[in-house]
């Protein structure tokens, strides 16, 4: 069975996708493609010119267009989805709404030669702000517990998406500096597919759901992306249908940017953590077709390939081939964003790759805008000028809009969040302390601490807790968290600092410094 032969993807797919893409749309109309080998074939151009060495795949197959900006190659047509381009820098598509216009689907049952011209636009995206978000979850129920009537939580996920979400969206969209270019990623699970079916709500609703946003989003596929239905590789289709291949390429300025699908699907909800050899190998060929002088590269997923941090930045291989994958970026500065998790995280993997994990845009679920790890639901916004990249966590909501961080100080001890939801409270005793929950932090990042103004050592240190305002929630049944276990408190190491003072009286101040001896807070706090 193909990726396309299924009764989810249709002939309208077809046509609706090469409209966006074909010569038509061309300032000089068509040109007769030069005889030559190939199933596959097509011009990318700009302003009726070619543009030359312009990447294009069908996921198997990877070429350069040449000196006319004319490509051709021979397609497996029972196993190629889609041709996409992998559009260069200083360019940008055209737009269907949010979607970007770099891909189009090849028909499996045409026999003969297929031709997709791209046309494109000239853009200084040297300089450009990305917003990158996961985990929205737009669903188009009522997330009330327990029986999803709405009588805790009245308003409908996709009401908070369009009135709190898409507004704080395109509002850092439109506070970006001037020259900066806009973009969006999507990181996956933008829906959840056990919906599609009991509330008629899917890819489309979500398309205009998000059609506040007036700039480009690029997407990775979720595992609620999929359908649970399915257990074979058609698992897929409806995502496809509406927003394109589920991995490809495109370059932003510098930046060569990568989106993966770091899933095997096995039905059910059910997969494994695992790049596929089809996607390894064109991950190669991509690589290999890119500017030689481009060194910094981002891959998006929506499954984060480590696990189990803990306080002192170690953590656990989760994806299958996660040394052959890393090893793919050795000679490469390498940012990874992913998702999934509904909280957030910074890892160092070696000493040129770090990995982000980004916080849920719906919170826990839409029951509250914040995740179960304390952090604000949000998004992340990369600035990125030249091969300087910088980013930030953006709460959504205004309970925690302007947040980077939350200090526990009111009747704190060393035992406060030591415990899970269920429990009365935590256990009595412990020494006076403050707790922060800095959820940007990273294992390299440097503190330094003071009482009343003098420098002090070795009353501060990194812990594992649960928060206890989330926690509070679930154990008020304001989160559904007996019923939904995924929505309970959980338990990280990576991003909390206790300080525990010799003066519980004194005045606190915490200073954070990265890893570049940049002063990025001044906490000051003090028990209370």
């Amino acid at each position: 069975m193909t990726r396309l032969l299924n009764c989810f993807l249709s002939a309208a797919l077809v046509s609706t996708l090469l409209a966006g893409c074909s010569s038509d749309s061309s300032s000089e109309g068509p040109v007769p493609p030069p005889a030559g080998d190939g199933n596959i074939c097509g011009y990318v151009r700009c302003d009726g010119r070619g543009i030359a060495g312009v990447v294009v795949s069908d996921g198997a197959n990877v070429v350069k267009t040449d000196a006319e900006g004319y490509y051709s190659f021979t397609s497996d047509l029972a196993t190629a989805d889609f041709v996409r381009i992998s559009i260069p820098s200083g360019y940008e598509t055209a737009r269907d709404g949010i979607l970007p216009t770099f891909y189009a689907a090849i028909d499996p049952a045409e026999p003969g030669t297929q031709r997709f011209d791209f046309d494109l636009t000239a853009v200084d995206n040297t300089r450009h702000l990305l917003l990158v978000m996961a985990d929205v979850h737009i669903s188009g129920r009522k997330p009330g517990y327990p029986n999803d009537s709405g009588t805790v939580v009245a308003e409908l996920d996709a009401k908070q998406c369009r009135e709190r979400f898409i507004p704080a969206l395109t509002a850092h969209a439109a506070s970006a500096a001037a020259g900066y270019r806009v973009y969006g990623l999507n990181l996956g699970d933008m829906t959840h597919s056990e919906y599609w079916y009991s509330k008629n709500y899917s890819f489309p609703q979500y398309i205009e759901a998000m059609k506040g946003a007036d700039f480009p989003i690029f997407h990775a596929i979720g595992n609620h992306d999929y359908c649970h239905k399915v257990a074979d590789d058609t698992a897929d289709a409806q995502y496809k249908a509406a927003l394109g291949p589920t991995y490809y390429s495109f370059n932003l300025g510098r930046i060569h940017y990568i989106v993966l699908d770091d899933m095997v699907y096995k039905g059910s909800n059910a997969y494994s953590t695992r790049i596929d050899d089809r996607q390894m190998e064109w991950l190669r060929k991509d690589l290999a077709a890119t500017d030689p002088a481009i060194r910094d590269v981002v891959v998006a997923m929506h499954v984060p390939t480590v696990n189990g941090l803990q306080t002192d930045g170690s953590y656990k291989k989760a994806l299958e081939n996660f040394d052959e994958f890393y090893a793919l970026f050795a000679d490469y500065n390498l940012t990874v964003m992913s998702g999934h998790w509904h909280h957030a995280h910074s890892i160092r993997i070696g000493d040129k790759a770090a990995e982000y994990i980004l916080p849920a845009a719906c919170g826990t679920w839409w029951y509250k805008l914040l995740c179960i790890d304390g952090t604000p639901a949000a998004f992340a916004a990369w600035t990125v000028n030249g091969t300087s990249m910088s980013h930030r966590i953006v709460p959504i909501g205004d309970e925690y809009a302007a947040e980077r961080y939350r200090v526990y100080n009111k009747g704190v001890t060393t035992n406060t969040g030591t415990v899970a939801p269920g429990t009365a409270s935590d256990p009595a005793g412990g020494s006076p302390a403050v707790l922060v929950n800095l959820w940007e932090m990273r294992p390299d990042w440097t503190f330094d601490c003071y009482e009343n103004g003098v420098p002090t050592s070795g009353r501060l240190t990194r812990v594992a807790r649960y928060d206890p305002i989330h926690r509070d929630f679930c154990n008020q049944g304001l989160i559904g968290w007996q019923r939904y276990s995924w929505c309970a408190t959980v338990r990280t190491a990576d991003h909390w600092l206790q300080y525990a003072p010799a003066d519980p009286a004194a005045a606190i101040r915490i200073t954070v410094t990265n890893h570049k001896g940049t002063l990025l807070h001044v906490i000051d706090t003090k028990i209370e």
